[in-house]
């Protein structure tokens, strides 16, 4: 993405983060964790606060939207679309890893925090533990698809208004089309990286359910009572399927759809782009046979996924090519190396990083006091602030490391281009 649409952005997601941290760090667990040290401020509130600081959110992501399409020039529906979606998919990535991730994971274990200082018969308290580990997979991995898209449409609406309004409102100095490359990297980076995270959370997510449907099944031949969980276990295996495959079949998406528009216009394929058609193919069978063979039995996430990639597909085919041979700036680079680092960080986080911190730090932290074994040593309130701080700290960090893998792969396409000699063709339209 270039710099204008990831400052705006970073900022959008920033002042959300703020509003929404005040609201869902320090206000909502009041009403489920014991000994809340904001309860006071909590209860003092009215009622409205909640549904004010999220209209307060999507006000600022549809003016960043509109921010992003105006600082970019964009002249046309498409280039403002893409402009204000990329600043809110951006937006709801930060908004995700830095309070989503935190809030929906304790929200998925509000029983077994409130139940702490209740003394519980061993056959509740595992019935506790199983459901919420269940109901914090859910939680996390719907409303991660839930926030991106809102976030992203939000932004796009606000970059179709601004074009609609006044095309020809340009902010700022008129912007720089240098070569193309390097703005589609990250697309073919998130698809490598993709396809990590799917290898990591499909196999981990795997092992895991199978094991919590066992539970619940010497659960009920040990205690003589069913534990009904319901659909909870589909539902479960269905978004967090869907996440970490749509995380990687976009991406992959737009890169073909780039291909296929340079094909049409050009009438010729080029050997690189057919052996990344030929590459990428063969990788996602491979996965698919090796990881997560069950996914060609399932036809609802089957056509999910096949919408995602053909959705991918045409916004890349539809992307306008923009690039007049300039040089890249530092700008260029430090735009680059943002978007992705928080994209890629973004896709382990909501893979199962985000599921993992919750269930180590609350769940497996709290089986002495529901299996009635022992007594756990960390109040609630202490167990939701280390959670908060490691949970951020993580994302910081994923991000940073995110952008120095970006910027070195970056650099090494960069010299390979130098050594072989390879320019940017210039652009047809359609």
């Amino acid at each position: 993405m270039r710099v204008r649409t990831v400052l705006a952005g970073i900022l959008a997601g920033w002042i959300c983060l703020m509003a929404l941290w005040f609201q869902y760090f320090r206000i909502e667990p009041y009403t489920f964790v014991p000994d809340w040290p904001f309860a006071a401020l909590a209860a003092s509130l009215p009622g409205w606060t909640s549904t004010a600081i999220l209209i307060f959110c999507g006000l600022t992501l549809f003016t960043f939207g509109w921010v992003a399409a105006r600082w970019n020039w964009a002249n046309n529906w498409r280039r403002s679309l893409q402009s204000g979606a990329g600043m809110g998919l951006l937006a709801g990535c930060l908004i995700f890893d830095f309070v989503g991730a935190f809030w929906f994971g304790i929200q998925g274990h509000a029983e077994i925090l409130s139940n702490f200082y209740n003394p519980l018969p061993e056959a509740d308290g595992i019935a506790i533990l199983i459901q919420a580990l269940f109901q914090t997979g859910t939680l996390l991995y719907i409303n991660f698809l839930r926030i991106v898209f809102v976030c992203a449409l939000l932004g796009g609406l606000g970059g179709i208004a601004s074009v609609v309004v006044d095309r020809r409102d340009f902010w700022g100095k008129d912007p720089r089309n240098p070569e193309g490359w390097l703005f589609r990297l990250p697309a073919y980076l998130l698809t490598l990286s993709g396809l990590i995270n799917i290898l990591v959370t499909v196999a981990v997510l795997t092992v895991l359910l199978q094991r919590m449907q066992n539970t619940v099944r010497t659960f009920a031949a040990t205690y003589n009572a069913p534990l009904n969980v319901g659909s909870a276990p589909e539902i479960f295996q269905l978004f967090s399927n869907l996440d970490v495959w749509l995380a990687a079949f976009i991406p992959l998406g737009l890169t073909w759809g780039w291909i296929f528009r340079t094909w049409v216009l050009r009438k010729r394929l080029q050997v690189l782009s057919g052996l990344w058609l030929v590459l990428s193919t063969l990788g996602f069978l491979a996965v698919v046979w090796y990881v997560a063979p069950g996914l060609l039995s399932d036809p609802l996430t089957l056509i999910l996924l096949a919408l995602s990639f053909f959705i991918g597909a045409f916004i890349g085919f539809l992307t306008e090519e923009r690039s007049e041979g300039f040089s890249y700036h530092l700008s260029d680079w430090v735009g680059f190396a943002l978007s992705y680092g928080i994209l890629a960080a973004t896709q382990f986080i909501a893979g199962i990083i985000s599921y993992g911190l919750v269930v180590s730090l609350i769940s497996i932290t709290n089986i002495p006091h529901l299996t009635a074994q022992g007594v756990v040593d960390k109040t609630p309130v202490e167990q939701v602030f280390q959670l908060y701080t490691l949970q951020s700290t993580i994302a910081f960090v994923a991000i940073l490391i995110a952008m120095a893998i970006g910027l070195a792969l970056a650099g090494f396409a960069s010299f390979m281009r130098t050594v072989l000699g390879t320019q940017e063709v210039p652009p047809l339209e359609a």
